[in-house]
């Protein structure tokens, strides 16, 4: 899974923080409900976070997500991040961690909500 940290010009800011917190709103609800262990939950909650360009989010909730993207593909698989890869050798505090930061990047995104 690649991850899109840039390259979309987005022109009303208002009407894309809107469609990104309903990505990272969704990408939460799947850390809090899907069946698993915490490196399976993530794996659903990158597919809603893939969505997002995340450069084109306010600062700090640009931070969040991109430590978080770091975290869950810091592992290489063929040369590249990998997603799947790092997961899979993820511990659990680890993903704990990750996912905390997500829902932190939810609530902050939340904010800038009108």
């Amino acid at each position: 899974m690649k991850f899109s940290l840039g390259t979309k010009n987005i022109g009303d800011d208002e009407r894309y923080r809107r469609y990104a917190y309903g990505h990272l709103s969704d990408a939460v609800r799947k850390l809090c409900v899907e069946p698993g262990m915490v490196n399976q939950r993530l794996w659903h909650a990158f597919e809603a976070i893939n969505k997002i360009d995340v450069d084109s989010l306010p600062d700090n909730v640009r931070k969040d997500l991109k430590w978080s993207i770091s975290e869950a593909t810091k592992f290489e698989k063929n040369g590249s991040p990998d997603l799947e890869t790092t997961l899979r050798r993820l511990r659990s505090s680890t993903g704990s961690k990750i996912a905390s930061r997500i829902l932190k990047a939810n609530t902050e995104l939340e904010s800038y909500i009108s």
